[in-house]
């Protein structure tokens, strides 16, 4: 009886030890996702909302990724270097927020080339997939996409022939290089300040996409929209800290590959030029605003490129390796627009 009384402690504790085992392998990896813009924004409602829920679900169990929006985590500004210290996990963020560091990476703000997210998206992660984007030494680059392709939308009537003196809010150095050289007056501010800058008369204009004309209350005031593209407005990055996916089990890692990369890089150019048409639509079926439509083949279109030129030719001869990056840019560029067409 003794000996059967310790073989039965025996089996209740090896059960027990087999049970705190069973459970501490059922307990997945909870990781923070930054994302700086808030709950409701489209943003993380129709795309980085998607994603986490897309790898959590493929995991096998291995995985809890929980969203922080609205810079709980991490400022727009600060969401690299927070992934960088592990203060977040993951993250995504614009390379504009961070000059002079992703110099190759602002090819996709370059005028006339791009039409849309899809194309930019699919080209800019290919570029990088091929080594050509630096800065991201520090963290695991999950994808590369872009933001939207940006226009000219002016709160009076106007073409891309009257900007002359006027007030143009732009959102980095290429787009103030784009404007000076079409005869406007460069602003630079923050997309926040914008909508109030214009209603007041401080801003004359700004350079957007169509989304964000929408988005940020810009249609108030806009009513003139130069149908001309002048280049993505970022490169958007989504991020994560090395160490941390180094650790990861097999099937979380698996999960994240699958739904990174280029899947990511189409799910998100797709699921932005869709947002980006809805706004259009809106604009172009409401009598109060005037879309101002170019050609390629038109003459004007033909000088314009012709004028902006020098704003292409002074970043392939101030970015490294730039004239390079420029044709692989373009090349990629006509391989996604095909693939894109085709859809």
């Amino acid at each position: 009886m003794k000996r059967f009384g310790m073989l039965s402690k025996s089996l209740v504790a090896l059960a027990l030890v087999a049970a705190a085992g069973a459970s501490a392998a059922a307990d997945p990896v909870r990781l923070k996702f930054a994302s700086f813009v808030g709950p409701d924004n489209l943003l993380n409602t129709r795309i980085f909302n998607a994603f986490i829920e897309n790898v959590n679900r493929d995991s096998q169990g291995t995985l809890e990724i929980k969203m922080f929006p609205g810079a709980t985590l991490a400022k727009p500004t600060e969401v690299l270097q927070a992934v960088e210290n592990g203060v977040a996990d993951m993250g995504w963020g614009l390379v504009g927020y961070h000059p002079g560091r992703f110099k190759a990476a602002t090819v996709a703000e370059l005028p006339l080339d791009a039409r849309d997210s899809r194309e930019t998206s699919l080209a800019m992660w290919r570029l990088a997939s091929r080594g050509m984007i630096d800065g991201f030494d520090r963290v695991k680059l999950l994808s590369l996409t872009t933001s939207e392709v940006s226009y000219i939308h002016l709160n009076n009537k106007g073409d891309i022939d009257s900007l002359k003196g006027r007030k143009i809010r732009t959102s980095g150095p290429i787009s103030a290089r784009v404007i000076q050289t079409l005869g406007g007056t460069p602003i630079q501010m923050p997309v926040s300040q914008t909508a109030e800058a214009l209603s007041k008369g401080v801003l004359d204009g700004t350079i957007a996409d169509w989304f964000a004309v929408r988005a940020f209350n810009f249609m108030e005031s806009t009513k003139s929209h130069i149908d001309l593209p002048m280049g993505a407005g970022s490169a958007a990055y989504l991020i994560m800290r090395k160490e941390t996916y180094d650790g990861l089990p097999a099937p979380a890692k698996a999960a994240i590959d699958k739904h990174s990369g280029e899947a990511f890089a189409r799910f998100f150019g797709t699921t932005l030029y869709g947002m980006d048409r809805e706004s259009r639509t809106m604009l172009a079926t409401n009598p109060a605003h005037n879309i101002v439509q170019y050609k390629e083949s038109d003459a004007k279109t033909k000088a314009v490129r012709q004028r902006l030129g020098v704003v292409v030719d002074q970043w392939a001869a101030d970015t490294p390796k730039g004239a390079e990056t420029l044709k692989a840019y373009k090349e990629e560029l006509a391989k996604a627009r095909k693939e894109v067409d085709k859809q």
